[in-house]
């Protein structure tokens, strides 16, 4: 077996283990939290399981890099441990040489960080969305049972008391508690669910809107004969189905539609998210180099360089969060390439000094 194929297939199987286990984890406890889509939303648990496993690709971004920088310092470590980095350098092997097999394996994570990032991450978010907000609009439309308190999620509570035979409801209540220095109740005599393509509308006819207000002993009550409530948007913002950043693909960001809301609300946005895309795809190349540059010479106490690496390694995550928080990320790009060439350096100063000590002993 070549040097190439075993460093690449005891790094593939660190990889895989870590990748896999990471993301199993996190997708846990991601899912736990949306237990509501069985519990309140009536629905059953393949339904449950396709939902939160459309968010996996996303948690795949994250883990991904993590999973491949843990195979990668195994190898190095494992080299070390079985005595075989003495023996390679000893032996002549040039240091590129033994990255080689690395740098191929941090192609294959670069890409696959890539795909995922580029589109496999936002296309699975827009479908989770969708599928979500169907779900809530099929429980609502069809959930809202007489003379029961339904909770929709947040704090509004909705309570009807009959359901007419053309399916129109009577004595209808919604109590919102959504913002804590006031509270809104309606009341109606009459209403019915409007589902459309995007939303869905409560109907209410001859009410009244009871506001009050934390700091007033008296509510402020207003009559209607006619009101509207959009469900989705009363329940929660993000049931609209409005894209955000992260839901975009990444030439969505690159070129913006002039018109779109979101964009006009918020154009930064896009161009941060855009460049932490691209970033994403720099970090394994860099985080390799950083640790080849550290872990690839045998060592006494190799335990210490690896604290040390790893200890950088946070470093250069850190740095890389407080420039996408600042939208600094002209700074980020710098980063990148002058730990590269920093390690590149360190890695060259090696072999000049191996190959020196080499010619003197001849």
């Amino acid at each position: 077996m070549t040097i190439d194929r075993y460093i690449f297939g005891v790094w593939s199987r660190a990889f895989l283990l870590t990748f896999v286990s990471m993301t199993a984890v996190v997708w846990l406890v991601y899912a736990l939290d949306k237990l509501n889509l069985m519990t309140s939303y009536g629905r059953s648990i393949l339904a449950f399981v396709w939902v939160t496993a459309l968010y996996v690709p996303f948690i795949a971004l994250v883990t991904a890099p993590f999973a491949f920088i843990i195979g990668v310092i195994y190898v190095l470590n494992r080299l070390n441990g079985d005595s075989e980095l003495v023996v390679l350098h000893s032996s002549g092997v040039s240091p590129w040489r033994l990255f080689r097999p690395l740098f191929l394996a941090t192609t294959i994570i670069t890409l696959f960080v890539a795909f995922i990032s580029f589109y496999l991450a936002p296309k699975g978010l827009q479908v989770q969305r969708k599928d979500t907000v169907n779900m809530f609009k099929g429980f609502v439309a069809n959930g809202l049972q007489p003379g029961q308190f339904i909770t929709l999620r947040g704090p509004i509570t909705v309570h009807i008391r009959a359901k007419l035979p053309n399916g129109q409801f009577e004595r209808i209540l919604v109590d919102d508690k959504r913002d804590p220095k006031r509270r809104v109740t309606y009341l109606a005599e009459r209403g019915e669910v409007i589902d459309t393509e995007s939303s869905v509308i409560l109907a209410l006819e001859n009410g009244t809107v009871h506001v009050h207000e934390n700091s007033s002993n008296d509510p402020v009550v207003v009559a209607f004969d006619h009101y509207y409530i959009d469900l989705l948007q009363l329940t929660q913002k993000d049931f609209e189905i409005n894209f955000g950043v992260r839901e975009r693909f990444v030439w969505e960001l690159a070129n913006p539609d002039p018109t779109d809301k979101y964009y006009i609300r918020r154009p930064a946005s896009f161009r941060n998210e855009f460049h932490d895309r691209i970033t994403a795809t720099f970090y394994p190349f860099v985080f390799t180099a950083i640790v080849f540059a550290f872990l690839s010479t045998p060592r006494k106490k190799y335990y210490v360089a690896i604290a040390a690496t790893i200890a950088f390694l946070i470093g250069i995550r850190l740095i890389g969060l407080a420039t996408e928080q600042l939208a600094k990320h002209a700074l980020m790009y710098v980063v990148f390439l002058v730990c590269t060439l920093a390690a590149a350096s360190m890695v060259a100063r090696t072999n000049i000094a191996r190959r020196f000590a080499a010619v003197s002993r001849s």
